[in-house]
Formats: C-alpha cells, sequence, structure tokens
C-alpha cells in the first residue's frame, strides 16, 4: 500500500472568522437594546428577543437537509446574500427613523429586517461554517482542528459582545448594523 500523504496543516480560522464577526451574534444577544432603540418598549423587546432565537433556529431547521442537496458552497452564498439585504433593509428602517418616528411601520420594518436576517443566517452561515471546518480535516487531526476553531469563534465573539454596545452608543443605530 502506498505511503499516507503527511497531513496539510491548515489555519483553522478563517471560515468560522467571519462567522464570528458577523453580527448575528450580537444581534441576539442584544437583541432587546437594538429592538428598543427601535422604538419597542421594554415589555415588548424581552418578547421579541426571544422570538429572535427562534428565527435563526427555523433558518437552521430549514438548512440541515439542504446542505447536502444545493451544496455547502451555495448554502451560504445564500444565507450571505439574505444576510445583508436584511442588514440594509434594518439600516433603511433606521434611516427612516425608526428610532424617532411615532409611525409604526419602520419600526415594523426594523423589526422584520432583524427576524429576516436571523432566519437568513440561520439558512447557512450559522452551521456551514462548523460543517466544512468538520470534513476537511484528515480524521486523525480533526478533534484538535475543531477545538482550535472553536476557541478563535469564542475569542471572536467576545470581541463582537465588547464592543457592539459601545458602537451603539457612538454612532446612530443605522451606521453600526452596517458596519
Amino acid at each position: 500500500a502506498p505511503p499516507h500523504p503527511p497531513p496539510v496543516s491548515r489555519p483553522p480560522f478563517p471560515a468560522l472568522l467571519s462567522l464570528s464577526l458577523s453580527s448575528s451574534f450580537s444581534s441576539r444577544y442584544y437583541g432587546t437594546k437594538i429592538l428598543l432603540e427601535c422604538g419597542f418598549r421594554k415589555s415588548q423587546s424581552l418578547a421579541l428577543t426571544a422570538a429572535l432565537a427562534l428565527a435563526q433556529g427555523a433558518g437552521i431547521y430549514v438548512a440541515i437537509p439542504r446542505f447536502d442537496r444545493y451544496g455547502r458552497r451555495a448554502m451560504m452564498l445564500g444565507s450571505s446574500g439574505g444576510s445583508a439585504a436584511c442588514l440594509a433593509l434594518v439600516a433603511l428602517a433606521f434611516a427612516l427613523g425608526a428610532g424617532s418616528s411615532r409611525a409604526p411601520w419602520p419600526r415594523m420594518l426594523a423589526l422584520a429586517g432583524v427576524f429576516g436576517y436571523l432566519f437568513a443566517f440561520g439558512c447557512g452561515l450559522a452551521g456551514g461554517p462548523w460543517l466544512v471546518n468538520g470534513e476537511i480535516y484528515p480524521t486523525r487531526v480533526r478533534g484538535v482542528a475543531n477545538a482550535a476553531a472553536a476557541a478563535g469563534n469564542r475569542l471572536a465573539h467576545c470581541a463582537v459582545a465588547e464592543t457592539v454596545l459601545s458602537l451603539l452608543q457612538l454612532a446612530r443605530a443605522s451606521h453600526t448594523v452596517v458596519a
């Protein structure tokens, strides 16, 4: 039998770093703050924040059987496009006065954008990078590589969690969402 080639050392972080630096986690973790900025009352924001996790979970549920049928790349690219479009919708809602207007439609537009974003994110970017990361390493190093990727992912999440509220206070919400 021919000898096995030596394992290729690939950095585990690139696919997951893009996931970490996205605003999905800040949207879920700080959903109440974002919804308060839209003009919702605190009691409404708390209930809606609980529903945000369900939106992403629904996207994941929809995506699971489709990764093998449509391919990882197509699912993640579609998810990226849908996520970007929904974030643009949220930014537009804030630019139209979602936080300051008495008219309910800018708030509803922002709410639809946040829910749409998390659903679209769940349809590919929530699980796709983890799926790909679990498949690209040889079996003998897969556990260590996935652990390193998870550590990098959590460090990036920490950076997002530490900065998102400061960004919301320093800039108008529409600029923070687009950034």
